[in-house]
């Protein structure tokens, strides 16, 4: 019933705003991923009935201090076909912590979302739907925030700076050496796309803008299939955004069932962006440790101090697609 209300506050918001509005956006569907909760006994029970392998998400947890976070198998999931669609199991022995390095018994958003540990949770295998900012170019932001996980699955604090690396070589909020720019481009890329939407997907210069005071190695480009949009895209009117750092119903996404058992956090107050998420973008923020991600109301920050490690803020995936 949340979800409803969260919906219908945030079409109000959209008609009530000012620039393009999604409802009369183009859209266009490629892909599938987990992102609808199962509710139906009788469905669960038919997959309970199927042969599946649990796979581990392979996520990180540590003893709360930064440099602790180690991989585990607390989490896992299995994908499971039934008469013709695709499904997706999820359990989990102890909560993912909000962050890499906690602990499973600190903060966690799992709970407040509805999800118990050592309970199996269905996921339905859906059509992405993604919403076209740039028809020339072909340039696609998924609408929904399908996942949750953090810029950078390690952080390590050697002298005054932070970094992703023990060996100090790749400083924390670098997109280029990133665990979600991994992800992004091997798990969700292999998981979501056929072998004919691959090829048809194309590969995407990506640069990265450093704050001056922390530029390190000069302005960098990367090359990928599947990203994040970075601060001047999420601020550029021609692929109707707001131009501003303000509050912008253009940039407001809300999250997938799937997303919220992964752990993101859930606006619970304000008229328009009650039921949201906050989204990563591929800035870095003004520290080595922060990284600028777009808020609930819409809102696209600038000197961030949303820590890297945060497992609460959600993916909102792009790609080029011609």
């Amino acid at each position: 019933m949340n979800k409803i209300f969260a919906l219908i506050f945030t079409v109000i918001s959209l008609l009530l705003g000012s620039g393009r509005s999604p409802v009369n956006a183009e859209y266009v569907e490629i892909g599938s991923y987990p992102q609808s909760r199962v509710s139906s006994p009788e469905i669960i029970s038919a997959l309970e009935n199927q042969p599946d392998e649990w796979k581990t998400f392979g996520y990180f947890s540590g003893n709360g201090s930064e440099g602790s976070a180690v991989q585990s198998d607390f989490m896992r999931y299995a994908d499971v076909e039934l008469n013709g669609k695709k499904y997706r199991a999820v359990v989990f022995d102890k909560y993912r912590p909000m962050k890499t390095c906690g602990t499973h018994s600190s903060e966690t958003y799992q709970d407040d979302n509805g999800y118990e540990p050592n309970t199996v949770y269905w996921f339905e295998y859906e059509p992405l739907k993604w919403r076209s900012v740039d028809k020339e170019k072909g340039l696609l932001m998924c609408e929904s925030i399908i996942d949750s996980q953090p810029f950078s699955n390690t952080i390590y604090k050697i002298g005054g700076a932070y970094y992703s690396d023990r060996q100090g070589k790749n400083l924390a909020h670098d997109y280029a050496e990133s665990s979600i720019r991994r992800w992004l481009n091997e798990d969700f890329y292999n998981t979501a796309f056929s072998d004919d939407e691959k090829e048809k997907i194309s590969v995407n210069a990506c640069n990265q803008q450093y704050f001056p005071r922390v530029k390190e190695h000069g302005e960098m480009t990367v090359y990928d299939k599947v990203f994040m949009l970075s601060r001047t895209e999420a601020t550029d009117s021609e692929y109707g955004f707001s131009s501003m750092n303000t509050a912008d119903r253009m940039r407001r996404g809300i999250a997938t069932d799937y997303a919220e058992c992964q752990g993101i956090h859930v606006c619970e107050i304000g008229f328009g962006h009650k039921g949201n998420s906050c989204w990563w973008m591929r800035a870095p923020g003004f520290h080595s440790k922060r990284v600028n991600k777009v808020f609930y109301d819409g809102y696209c920050s600038v000197d961030s101090y949303y820590e890297v490690t945060l497992t609460d803020i959600g993916v909102r995936p792009c790609i080029i697609y011609k």
